[in-house]
């Protein structure tokens, strides 16, 4: 249990989401790949679903987002943003291994 103060000025008008109420969990993550790779980057980053999506089950395809695709292009290397949502609450052991699962799938 934490306890988090938050100035009532930076909450004004906002909605406030308590996600480890949550039965779904998110996972995003960046990649970097240098400018030579460029036209390899949109195959790398299908192959890379396709990994994902084999290797964790509790993956949701539908109904919310799964991505992998270019998100910026910085002064020395070109990033990717991979956004997965999963069927599992978002704390716990099974959180933690299907995170790492995720990340081993995309080596």
């Amino acid at each position: 249990s934490a306890v988090v103060d938050i100035p009532n000025s930076q909450l004004g008008g906002q909605r406030l989401i308590n996600v480890t109420r949550s039965n779904t969990c998110r996972v995003l993550t960046t990649l970097r790949f240098e400018y030579g790779d460029i036209q390899k980057i949109p195959k790398t980053l299908e192959a890379v679903k396709e990994e994902i999506t084999k290797a964790c089950p509790k993956l949701i395809c539908k109904g919310k987002a799964f991505r992998a695709m270019i998100s910026s292009f910085e002064r020395d290397y070109v990033e990717a943003t991979i956004n997965c949502s999963f069927d599992l609450p978002t704390t716990g052991e099974d959180f933690w291994a299907n995170r790492e699962q995720m990340f081993l799938a995309i080596d």
